[in-house]
């Protein structure tokens, strides 16, 4: 019953208004004004309600899938803005250049931060090594002295040996011959040089000179081949450069070269030795020819001295070895042995400093990766300054000139991705159970003239509380005219119901009305309809016009109260 009387109150506002527009054609009656006019051939259509899709039309925006507002991290000086609104940018490129003159010197800082701990950890590895050598040697020499200490306890408790006997008769043999040699020795300083030794020294005097002389020839020989190979290597090194001869003869003649140069070198220090061994001949010569000096005198009584003091060490030892050990000096051996042991505990004790040069170790390392932490903060603010476009696309916005103080959270250019957009549409709750991602709706921008079928990718999870509403998002096709922000309108299914629909061109229109022609007894009457959506060529009416009504198929050329001649068309 609703329905019907929405249908009746309907029809009787259109009959209203077309007596309000019929009421101003004058006051002769449709008959009146065609009378004596010939028909108007027109083709008939009868109109049928039949199910149809309910589709429902909802507003919606164009935006773009990906959006950026560039804020800085950083307050700083803008020193340059490198691009436009209009700008097309991709992604890296470098958008603003903020002042970095204080980060860049936080970075230097930094870097001889670690610079200086680095250097600090290896000055305490070093000191550690030194410590751990220094502690195992004192450890090592303690070990050793007690040993020794221990040793000698040992035979002074046990007394002589007999092997130790015979050593002790050997030391003060070799003792008295080292005496003999030493008193010699002083006898024939005394003496003087003799005639041979004059003679072997006159000898290598000569053979030194003669050395020199051939040194001195191989080094003009030398001198002449460096010379004629460096002239060699100029030449073909002027060719070369002119690509006149190729780079391996270059190289043959920069080794020529060298190896040239080398010998020279050679053969000059070869000179010099043999000028040394000659002035070497010439002092002994003058030595021998001199005879002997006061100091090689004292010399060798110096020797007949030493050597006479061992022959006395050498016979304490043996009268030591016949007499055998005595209390005293095991009492002093003991003593050895104890002090020996105290020295050992200690050089042990003296290892635990090994494990504080290892904590300097440690926390030099730590320091190292403090001031590297720090250096790696410092580059990443310094990259800050930097700031370029996260993605590929066009800039919509710019906020920022340089001189102005940038902001951290303050938006100084926005970016958005123009390769995808979507029409983000809101959607009744009453009408979400009709609508799911893939989805395929109809979607249209009035400012392009254009629409397409789309496909629903995203429904916000959540309704606005306010308006009860959702948010539907439909992937736009690839058009280099769709821009962001464009007014679009989203068209969707709810179901089928019946209702009468007929061709686009029987409709007639003037203005805000609507109507069709009916045809009724050879006549086409005017009557104004409320229309609904309109979809492949046909537009639905819903009220105005009763099923199995006949229209006429085209509404060009014809009036109210015109004469018509019908033929046959297909029911809508």
């Amino acid at each position: 019953m609703s329905r019907i009387w929405h249908r009746m109150a309907g029809l009787a506002l259109l009959t209203l208004a077309a007596a309000v527009v019929l009421g101003g054609c004058g006051r002769k009656t449709p008959d009146e004004r065609h009378a004596g006019e010939p028909p108007i051939s027109v083709v008939g259509v009868e109109v049928k309600s039949a199910l149809t899709s309910a589709d429902v039309e909802v507003p919606g925006t164009v935006k773009p899938v990906r959006q950026a507002h560039i804020a800085p991290k950083i307050m700083s000086k803008v020193v340059r803005v490198t691009v436009n609104e209009g700008d097309r940018v991709t992604r890296g490129q470098l958008l603003v250049k903020l002042d970095d003159s204080d980060l860049r010197a936080r970075v230097s800082q930094a870097s001889a931060g670690v610079d200086a701990s680095r250097a600090g950890r290896a000055q305490a590895e070093t000191a550690l090594q030194m410590q751990r050598v220094a502690s195992g040697a004192e450890v090592e020499q303690a070990r050793a002295a007690l040993q020794m200490a221990e040793a000698n306890l040992a035979k002074v408790r046990q007394g002589p040996r007999p092997e130790q006997r015979d050593q002790a008769v050997q030391g003060l043999a070799q003792a008295q011959a080292a005496l003999s040699a030493a008193q010699a020795q002083l006898d024939l300083v005394r003496e003087g040089a003799r005639a041979q030794q004059r003679v072997q020294a006159t000898q290598s005097v000569t053979q030194a000179e003669q050395a020199v002389e051939v040194a001195n020839q191989q080094v003009i020989a030398a001198e002449a081949a460096s010379r004629t190979a460096e002239a060699d290597y100029n030449r073909m090194k002027t060719l070369a450069d002119q690509d006149v001869v190729p780079g391996q003869r270059l190289d043959h003649a920069t080794l020529q070269f060298e190896a040239a140069r080398a010998q020279f070198a050679q053969a000059r220090a070869g000179h010099a030795q043999a000028q040394a061994g000659l002035e070497q001949a010439r002092q002994q010569l003058s030595m021998v020819e001199e005879g002997a000096r006061t100091q090689e005198v004292q010399q060798a009584e110096q020797g007949v001295a030493q050597a006479t003091a061992a022959v006395e060490q050498a016979r304490l030892q043996l009268q030591m070895a016949d007499s055998g050990g005595r209390h005293e000096d095991v009492t002093a051996a003991q003593a050895q042995v104890t002090q020996a042991t105290e020295a050992l505990r200690t050089a042990e004790a003296a290892q635990a400093r090994n494990q504080l040069r290892e904590a300097d170790v440690a926390t030099a390392s730590a320091g190292i990766g403090q001031a590297s932490a720090g250096l790696q903060a410092a580059q990443v603010m310094l990259g800050y300054a930097n700031i370029t476009a996260p993605f590929s696309g066009i800039v919509t916005a710019r906020n920022i000139d340089p001189g102005s103080m940038a902001t951290p959270g303050m938006p100084m250019l926005t970016i958005e991705d123009d390769s995808s957009y979507r029409l983000e549409a809101t959607i009744p709750e009453g009408r979400l159970a009709h609508l799911h991602v893939g989805t395929v709706v109809d979607v249209a921008l009035d400012a392009l003239g254009a629409g397409w079928p789309a496909e629903i990718v995203e429904i916000t999870p959540a309704a606005d509380v306010a308006s009860h509403t959702f948010i539907a998002k439909a992937e736009l096709p690839q058009d280099g005219q769709v821009r962001s922000g464009l007014f679009g309108r989203m068209v969707f299914s709810t179901g089928e119901r019946e209702s009468i629909r007929v061709p686009n061109t029987a409709i007639w229109s003037e203005g805000s009305l609507t109507g069709l022609f009916v045809i009724a007894e050879g006549k086409a009457e005017l009557r104004m309809v409320q229309l609904g959506a309109s979809r492949d060529g046909a537009t639905e009416v819903n009220s105005g016009l009763e099923d199995g009504e006949t229209i006429a198929a085209d509404a060009a050329g014809l009036t109210d109260g015109a004469r018509v001649s019908v033929s046959g068309g297909d029911a809508q």
